[in-house]
């Protein structure tokens, strides 16, 4: 399994859409977050799991099968809810993004100077929702005051429908990354999660990525130390995605707001 960067791309580009300049192909972003949020930030649930109690014998198994074993759960995942915390060109972003494989998507963005927003999605339609302070710096003062609570019509956006796109997010995690040996870390509690840990070089660095020994052995959570340092939870496996298309009187058209 890889770092979160390839899916910190496609938040950083969700990001430039919301802005409304667009996200070109020379952009990077980096996963990062310090320690106190890495340690503040868990899952709301538990990743779901067989009803048995007992353990799926994972533990046992290689690094190597561990990591096969976790990338299968992934992408067998008919739903799940991440969280992750970047920084790219010296921006912070916090995300929270719960999907299914039906295109159903709710995701709460934050940047850190520029605001706040949601974004929905359901029915191949996409909307997004800014705070007053993404809208003023989106439209200026005066329209964000008249479209405070309104939704942007998002549908001809590809990076905010690859957020969206649970099969995208999954492949992006579960590429393979040949950078370094895979190497078994041990037994931790995570999140209250009982899991266990394989760990692979990564340019210079370290990620690391938690899987559950319980039930389906899904990954937990993915740390990535060193210079470029950060994290990603994960949670709600297969429970449903809940999405209400905004009422019409709600939404509005994005070009109003190029004048």
């Amino acid at each position: 399994m890889r770092t979160p960067r390839l899916l910190a791309i496609t938040l950083l580009c969700a990001t430039a859409a919301a802005t409304l300049t667009g996200c070109g192909d020379d952009k990077k972003a980096t996963a990062s977050a310090d320690s106190s949020a890495a340690a503040s930030a868990s899952p709301s649930a538990s990743p779901s799991a067989s009803p048995s109690p007992e353990g799926s014998g994972i533990e046992a198994l290689s690094a190597k099968e561990i990591s096969e074993k976790a990338k299968a759960a992934l992408l067998s995942a008919s739903s799940l809810t991440f969280e992750m915390e970047m920084v790219s060109d010296g921006e912070k972003i916090k995300g929270k993004v719960s999907l299914d494989k039906s295109g159903n998507c709710t995701a709460s963005l934050t940047v850190a100077g520029q605001g706040q927003f949601e974004l929905l999605r359901t029915g191949g339609h996409t909307w997004m929702k800014p705070s007053a302070e993404f809208f003023e710096k989106l439209a200026g003062p005066e329209e964000a005051k008249l479209m405070a609570g309104k939704y942007l019509t998002s549908d001809d956006d590809d990076s905010l429908a690859d957020l969206c796109d649970l099969e995208h997010v999954a492949k992006d995690l579960t590429e393979e990354d040949r950078s370094g040996k895979v190497t078994k870390v041990g037994v931790k509690t995570v999140d209250g999660i009982r899991t266990v840990a394989f760990s692979v070089p990564d340019e210079g660095a370290t990620t690391t990525v938690y899987v559950a020994t319980e039930g389906t052995p899904y990954p937990v959570r993915m740390e990535h130390t060193g210079k470029e340092g950060g994290h990603m939870s994960f949670s709600g496996f297969g429970e449903p995605v809940a999405v209400k298309a905004p009422p019409a009187d709600q939404v509005i058209d994005p070009s109003k707001l190029k004048g």
